[in-house]
């Protein structure tokens, strides 16, 4: 009798985790500024990177905030400024070979002025943790001599085919609508992809979504200088896949 033993690797998707962290930090006006007399909005964007440990997950990760204001001659404006942070998070199996994506956003955003030159602002990071572990199994065969017995049981496996990371670039005119008034300068702009659709065929997966687009801009119009303006673009992918 000849008993063979196999040996295969599977990736296991782990259970997703929310992490919060307190970011805080001073945001100076560029030299060339002027003085801040009001604050009328601040946004911020979350850019994170995530590193396993034994048990943990250390992040390390900044802030991007855009800032409009208003100046002591009434006059609107805006700037950016980033603020830096760092947090770890207790994970469940987190080693070295697990796969970790972080994904984060902010909220609860306050500010102060500080001598018209700078802010100073603090709020709650929010951050999405999903991993993926490389688990080792065996798989024997050669058992069905009637002299040995044997025990058998059936586990599912979560597992993860294929990861794949694609950029695309879209370019495209936005054209502010008639009814609106002419955009002297942008202030402030966020932009995100919506995934809608994605549809497995041969040898291929295909996306589909849109683009939404918000803008804040600074108006021809004194009467109504401030204009929120949205806009959506739909896009589509095609990523070659062999599994």
């Amino acid at each position: 009798m000849k008993v063979l033993k196999s040996s295969f690797k599977t990736d296991s998707a782990c259970k997703a985790k929310m992490s919060e962290s307190l970011v805080e930090g001073r945001l100076s006006l560029p030299p060339e500024k002027s003085d801040i007399e009001r604050v009328l909005l601040v946004q911020g964007k979350v850019h994170v990177s995530a590193e396993p440990a034994d048990g943990k997950v250390f992040m390390d990760g900044n802030v991007k905030f855009s800032v409009v204001y208003m100046d002591i001659e009434g006059n609107i404006d805006a700037f950016e400024s980033s603020s830096p942070f760092r947090h770890s998070e207790d994970m469940e199996n987190a080693g070295a070979d697990m796969k970790v994506y972080a994904k984060g956003s902010i909220r609860e955003v306050e500010y102060t002025i500080e001598d018209n030159r700078a802010l100073y602002v603090k709020g709650i990071v929010t951050m999405n943790l999903r991993g993926r572990i490389t688990s080792s199994h065996e798989a024997v065969s050669g058992v069905e001599s009637p002299d040995m017995q044997t025990r058998t049981f059936k586990q599912r496996l979560a597992l993860t085919k294929e990861t794949k990371k694609e950029t695309a670039v879209i370019r495209e005119d936005i054209r502010v609508p008639q009814s609106m008034p002419r955009a002297k300068k942008i202030l402030y702009a966020d932009v995100y992809a919506a995934v809608k659709s994605i549809k497995t065929e041969e040898l291929k997966i295909v996306v589909e979504g849109e683009i939404k687009m918000m803008m804040l801009y600074l108006s021809e119009d004194k009467r109504a200088p401030l204009q929120y303006f949205y806009e959506s673009l739909p896009f589509g992918k095609i990523l070659s896949s062999e599994n």
